[in-house]
C-alpha cells in the first residue's frame, strides 16, 4: 500500500521546506561559539587585574618623613636611615624627604634642633602624611618636647611611626605606648646624668 503524507497550510503560505541537517549543525555551532565568547571568565578577567592594581597603588600611597639623630659628632645616622628606608619600601611608603639633627641632644627643644623645626614646619603645610623615625629617643628625650611634637603633628592631621617599639601613634594604643615610653626616655636620660 502507497502511504500519502499530508501537510495542512495556512492561507496564502506555500510549502515549507525543511531544513538541512548541515545548516542546524552549523547554527548550533554558532550559537555555542558566541555563547562561549560571551561569557567566558578570561573576557573579565583584565578589568578585575586592572582594579585590583590601581585599588593597591592608591591604597599604598603613604608619602613619608624619615626622621633622624644623634647626640654626638662622632656618631652617625646611617644604620637609621638604612632601616627606615627599608620599612618604607616594604610597606610601600614614598619616601618625601630625610631631616637629620647631628650633635644635638633630645633634650634641647625645637628651637635649639633645626632639622626637626623644617620637618614640623612642612607638616604644616601637609607636605607629608606621616613621620617615620627609628626609636622615641630619637625624636626626644623630654616628655614633655615629646607630647608637644606629637600634639603639632595630630593637630596638622600627620601621625608618628617608630620603628623600634612599633608604635604607631594614629591609634589610641599607639598614643598611650608613646606616652610611656616618653617617660622612660626621659627616667633614661636622667640616669645618664646622675652617672
Amino acid at each position: 500500500q502507497a502511504r500519502v503524507r499530508l501537510h495542512s497550510f495556512a492561507p496564502g503560505q506555500g510549502e515549507q521546506k525543511p531544513r538541512k541537517k548541515a545548516t542546524r549543525k552549523a547554527e548550533t555551532a554558532r550559537s555555542k561559539s558566541l555563547f562561549r565568547n560571551r561569557f567566558s571568565p578570561s573576557r573579565f578577567q583584565p578589568m578585575s587585574v586592572e582594579w585590583s592594581h590601581s585599588h593597591q597603588s592608591l591604597r599604598l600611597q603613604t608619602s613619608v618623613e624619615i626622621y633622624t639623630r644623634v647626640s654626638t659628632n662622632h656618631q652617625t645616622t646611617e644604620n637609621q636611615t638604612l632601616e627606615l628606608r627599608r620599612v618604607a619600601e616594604c610597606r610601600g611608603w614614598k619616601i618625601v624627604k630625610e631631616y637629620t639633627d647631628e650633635g644635638i641632644s633630645g633634650a634641647k627643644g625645637r628651637q635649639d634642633r633645626p632639622a626637626l623645626d623644617a620637618m614640623l614646619k612642612a607638616a604644616t603645610r601637609r607636605e607629608f602624611d606621616l613621620v617615620a623615625t627609628f626609636s622615641v629617643c630619637r625624636l626626644g628625650r623630654s616628655l614633655q618636647n615629646l607630647l608637644e611634637t606629637v600634639n603639632e603633628l595630630h593637630c596638622v592631621g600627620c601621625d608618628l611611626y617608630l620603628h623600634q617599639q612599633a608604635i604607631d601613634t594614629s591609634t589610641p594604643a599607639g598614643r598611650l605606648a608613646f606616652s610611656i615610653f616618653g617617660a622612660m626616655a626621659e627616667f633614661e636620660r636622667s640616669l645618664i646624668r646622675e652617672r
